[in-house]
């Protein structure tokens, strides 16, 4: 059965996202409410209200599922959250407990590439790179 996965990181990269999960189909841009982009190394989200975080969402297969938590390092780096979205109940990785180092350049430029592959505009992900060199 497939289930449906939130991305807002590097998997927003269509290019990445077929090398990670050969099943996986992108449906939609979508918004995680209550949470912001930040970046910790790698893209993380937290809660925090009035934010939201622009993403995409993709139908996904088991083994992709499988897939993706091996890259996200399940459950000792990342853990699987999940929220409503008009298909049903997506999944999300969030950084369980939240580590602090600066993203490589090269990290930055395949999200980057992700935001333009969904048409996201760079504002939040600006916003997350100013606060990561804080």
């Amino acid at each position: 059965m497939d289930r449906l996965y939130f991305a807002y990181g590097s998997n927003l990269s269509l290019a990445q996202m077929r090398q990670r999960c050969t099943d996986a189909k992108p449906i939609r841009r979508c918004v995680l409410p209550g949470y912001r982009l930040v970046l910790r190394g790698a893209a993380d989200v937290e809660m925090c209200a009035g934010e939201s975080v622009e993403g995409a969402l993709y139908w996904v297969s088991e083994d992709d599922e499988k897939s993706l938590d091996g890259f996200e390092g399940v459950p000792s780096l990342y853990v699987r959250r999940s929220f409503s979205v008009e298909e049903g109940t997506a999944t999300f990785y969030q950084m369980d407990p939240p580590r602090y180092k600066a993203p490589r350049d090269r990290y930055l430029e395949t999200i980057r590439n992700g935001f333009v592959d969904w048409g996201i505009p760079f504002d939040t992900l600006e916003r997350a790179i100013l606060t990561a060199s804080i």
